[in-house]
């Protein structure tokens, strides 16, 4: 993933799982702060981990206000 990253030899089949690794690198590299903003931070993990090109099923997420009994 990281070489196909950084060398830009990314075919036009791997352009889906190199927009999606770039996605949870993103989330590794600069998580945000659970403790002292869980809502954001886990939002944003929210969105990473979702599939390119599918909207997310708003009835089975959680709502703000619990997220940060989550953490």
């Amino acid at each position: 993933m990281v070489l196909r990253l950084t060398s830009g030899t990314a075919v036009e089949e791997d352009a889906r799982a190199v927009e999606m690794a770039l996605k949870v690198l993103t989330v590794i590299r600069r998580p945000g702060d659970p403790f002292g903003a869980p809502v954001a931070a886990l939002r944003r993990i929210e969105a990473a981990a979702a599939r390119i090109g599918q909207t997310r099923d708003e009835g089975d997420r959680l709502e703000d206000a619990e997220l940060p009994l989550v953490v």
